[in-house]
């Protein structure tokens, strides 16, 4: 029997040191241990009453910028609520958020990624990702009209699992990420800390989707350059930049390289120069808590990486914090001498000056 208590004992303990293992395994992927060295940009002031501002476009014609907001918080508590998108115009310091579209019924729209496409001959158009809540995955189409928006229609497609961000292509063409191929809440969180499905990238060409990426690991932000010539991912729990080669004529991409970032990206944007800013998170552990808890603050970071051809492409934190100034930034966007930075559960935005 001692033998027997001796053998249950020493397979308790080592069953112990396996479980320890993996939690500190776990807290280290996290960047749980990640050390902030805080640097902020300057002349920042708050935009308020938005609250869970995710993403960001820019008009650079009129200096719009579109905001895509809901309040993630009370929806997680089961609150049947809907988002909106706004309008800010960047260029004057004195403007306030304008409402352009909350949904037509409760419920119905909760936005996140968006994409702004402009045509040669001048029209508009914004694409919404949308998780409504009964459970179906839409991308919502609005043409934009002296700053107004018109709702055109809603694309389904069994491929938009779990759709996070987009780039429109066309006027009814579109790359999709889905971050994880699971639905259940608990699944979901569970690969974001320990990565195990994989992640697909979807184009929609107007007609149909098919998987144009694959073998990734929670895509993120999905953005294209000016002249389309390039695509550009982020993988959130890969802590990667994807750089993909895009043919125009079909859609097909591939893939020139791999940018390590180190912390867990989230939203990229392009600015007039072909820049990449992308908001990103140290400490996903924070992130989580923050998540749940508004009295919890998260870190924050916002990388600015240059693309080059013949060489790797340049990578520069612009911004870290840690929390004080602004929890959970997932975004960040340049436009001339001004730099907006989202957030993604917080009730405000921030327009600092550009370094």
């Amino acid at each position: 029997m001692s033998k027997l208590f001796k053998w249950a004992g020493g397979v308790a303990l080592a069953l112990l040191f396996i479980m320890g293992g993996v939690l500190l395994r776990t807290l280290v992927f996290a960047g749980q241990f990640t050390k902030i060295n805080p640097h902020s940009l300057q002349n920042c002031r708050t935009i308020s009453g938005i609250t869970g501002g995710e993403d960001l476009e820019i008009d650079p014609e009129t200096g719009t910028l579109y905001i895509s907001a809901y309040d993630r918080r009370s929806v997680l508590a089961g609150a049947s609520i809907n988002g909106a998108l706004y309008r800010l115009d960047l260029t004057d310091p004195e403007a306030e958020p304008i409402p352009l579209w909350r949904g037509e019924g409760e419920g119905d729209f909760r936005p996140h990624g968006i994409s702004l496409y402009r045509t040669g001959d001048g029209k508009k158009r914004l694409f919404v990702v949308n998780h409504r809540a009964d459970g179906q995955q839409a991308v919502e189409l609005f043409d934009i009209k002296d700053g107004w928006l018109t709702h055109v229609e809603s694309i389904h497609d069994p491929m938009f699992v779990s759709p996070n961000d987009l780039t429109a292509t066309g006027m009814r063409a579109f790359y999709i990420g889905n971050d994880v191929m699971s639905t259940h809440p608990a699944m979901k969180i569970l690969e974001m800390m320990v990565p195990l499905a994989p992640s697909t990238l979807i184009y929609f060409n107007g007609e149909k989707a098919s998987i144009a990426a694959e073998g990734l690991s929670f895509i993120n932000g999905v953005a294209m350059s000016q002249d389309g010539r390039q695509l550009y991912l982020s993988e959130m729990t890969g802590k990667n930049l994807r750089i993909y080669d895009r043919a125009a004529l079909t859609g097909l991409l591939t893939l020139r390289e791999t940018v390590p970032l180190n912390s867990f990206a989230d939203n990229i944007t392009i600015d007039a120069n072909d820049a990449l800013w992308i908001g990103s998170h140290p400490k996903l552990t924070d992130f989580l808590m923050h998540a749940m808890d508004a009295s919890v603050t998260a870190p924050s970071q916002v990388f600015k990486v240059t693309p080059l051809r013949n060489t790797k492409s340049r990578v520069e934190e612009i911004y870290m914090n840690g929390g004080e100034q602004a929890s959970a930034v997932p975004v960040a966007l340049h436009h001339g001498k001004y730099l907006a930075l989202g957030a993604v559960f917080d009730s405000k935005l921030l327009v600092c000056d550009a370094p």
